[in-house]
């Protein structure tokens, strides 16, 4: 999980008038991420693949430009044929949750941890991506990859973030709006003993 890279595609769409040139003239940019993530077949899968799964209440965000890009620690062309990573920067949104409950992968409720997510707008520029619209003082509850020098991030945007209170049948909506899943009634419970 630690090494795990998505493929991430930038397109730009920059959206610009070119009448003039000066200093009063606005622009507006816009630039789409695409993404691909890996898809889970169960609930009981996406809970093993987990790093972290926690219930937390959004605090804050934060929107900052950041180079993930992974460098291999050797200079041998056969284990490093592509070289030196050139710098990639990427916009995330970085969402801190106050953890209530841990179910997996740390120890202390009461503790925050950082999520990114793609997009965000920084410095006049809007970076698009189908993420999950977190919002402040919400619940959640959120199933995590975790890296040693980076953010957290949910496996997926579609099956890894879910309402942190249960709807009126004891379940668990997606936090995606556009998603049908749901953790059943006491499957917390189930897969995690808590």
């Amino acid at each position: 999980m630690k090494n795990k890279k998505y493929t991430v595609l930038a397109v730009a769409a920059v959206l610009m008038s070119l009448v003039g040139c000066s200093s009063t003239s606005s622009a507006t940019s816009t630039v789409i991420y695409y993404a691909d993530y890996p898809y889970y077949a169960s609930m009981e899968q996406l809970a093993q693949q987990a790093d972290m799964v926690i219930r937390g209440t959004m605090l804050s965000s934060r929107v900052e430009s950041r180079d993930d890009s992974y460098t291999p620690n050797t200079t041998d062309p056969v284990a490093n044929p592509g070289g030196t990573a050139k710098p990639d920067p990427v916009v995330y949104t970085i969402y801190t949750f106050k953890i209530s409950d841990c179910y997996k992968g740390c120890d202390t409720p009461g503790t925050t941890v950082d999520v990114k997510q793609l997009g965000g707008v920084l410095e006049n520029v809007t970076y698009s991506a189908s993420e999950v619209p977190f919002k402040v003082n919400k619940k959640y509850i959120l199933f995590l990859a975790t890296f040693d020098s980076s953010p957290a991030e949910l496996l997926n945007p579609v099956e890894a973030a879910y309402a942190g209170d249960p709807d009126s049948s004891g379940a668990y909506g997606s936090a995606d709006p556009g998603s049908t899943w749901k953790i059943a009634p006491g499957q917390l419970k189930k897969l995690f003993g808590k």
